[in-house]
């Protein structure tokens, strides 16, 4: 890729690494090696120009980024703490873990949430939980451990993929199942268009319908589960994410949208190419970091639910209005009201 596309990538991946958890991030690599005429570097032609400096040790646009967000860090007076969790998304350490992982985690920022990750032996405690695109389940002890916290009052969503329905499944998502067969097709639906390797014929019994195919096939759902909410799709809405080649269908995020109004966000905005992260600091005040993870320049509208926009440390924030410039960021303060 280009110098400049180097550079926009490496912005934006240094201050999302450092509003997420990161501890640091390398390069590779330090100069260019395309003149090196000796071994190792005469052994293999590839990536010999990714360096951060020319051949003539000058800097390299992507030199400058890192730079850049080295004077910028260095001016806020604070050390940035954890991110707060919105969600879990919950692994069993499979082959096919990655794709979960990569489409949960675009598709929670897209939808405006913050999603972190456990493994089903170690689950955290938290208010939401996902299984992600299910072609098998927790083992036994462990889901009966998330449906209880379910039944206290915590909201599990499951995406599925494909393979056996888990026994309990009216039980647990308020829908009969009718038929399971292959499907040839797609999942055609008010939202958009989705590619679900199974056909789930549901008959709700104790669930509320949020989406239905075109057919009138249940496909997304909500059951009351004591205290707490399970919402089941009938798509693998992570896996389609990330075995897309090109721009990934806008239903995908949608999906989650729905998911995300499950929870109570401190922080909102329109535009979904924006990703928010919230944080307490040592000394109680609350911070927020917004990310611009697009080329081109963003302008939105933040609501704060219970508070507004204190000071400002980076970026071009004025009120609730942001505007964030192409692989930008901004940092502010976030004051809640007294009740």
């Amino acid at each position: 890729c280009s110098r400049e596309v180097s550079a926009g990538y490496a912005k934006v991946n240094l201050y999302s690494g450092w509003a997420n958890g990161m501890t640091g991030m390398m390069w590779w690599c330090a100069n260019e090696q395309i003149e090196l005429k000796y071994p190792p570097y005469a052994w293999c032609p590839l990536e010999r120009e990714l360096g951060v400096f020319d051949v003539n040790g000058d800097n390299k646009p992507v030199a400058d980024a890192f730079k850049d967000f080295k004077e910028n860090i260095s001016k806020i007076p604070f050390e940035i703490t954890p991110a707060k969790t919105d969600a879990v998304c919950i692994l069993n350490g499979g082959k096919d873990d990655w794709a979960k992982i990569l489409g949960s985690y675009v598709l929670s920022k897209q939808a405006g949430f913050n999603l972190s990750f456990a493994h089903q032996s170690s689950i955290p405690e938290c208010g939401m939980y996902i299984l992600p695109s299910l072609y098998d389940m927790p083992e036994g002890t462990r889901l009966e451990e998330l449906l209880n916290r379910v039944k206290n009052g915590a909201t599990l969503v499951m995406t599925f993929g494909s393979g056996l329905i888990f026994s309990a499944f009216e039980q647990i998502t308020g829908n009969k199942l009718i038929t399971y067969a292959l499907r040839s097709g797609v999942a055609n639906t008010a939202i958009g268009s989705f590619k679900a390797p199974a056909k789930i014929t549901l008959q709700p019994t104790a669930s509320k319908v949020l989406v239905y195919e075109d057919d009138g096939n249940p496909f997304m759902t909500e059951h009351t589960y004591g205290k707490g909410k399970v919402i089941f799709c009938t798509a693998p809405v992570e896996r389609q994410y990330s075995e897309t080649v090109g721009e990934p269908e806008q239903s995908l995020t949608e999906v989650y949208k729905i998911i995300a109004g499950y929870l109570k966000l401190d922080i909102t905005r329109s535009d979904k190419r924006i990703g928010i992260t919230n944080h307490t600091l040592a000394n109680g005040e609350k911070i927020a970091v917004a990310i611009n993870y697009s080329d081109q320049t963003v302008t939105d509208t933040l609501t704060v639910n219970g508070g507004s926009v204190g000071k400002v440390y980076l970026g071009s924030v004025s009120g609730n209005e942001i505007t964030i410039e192409p692989y930008g960021t901004a940092v502010f303060e976030v004051k809640w009201q007294k009740t």
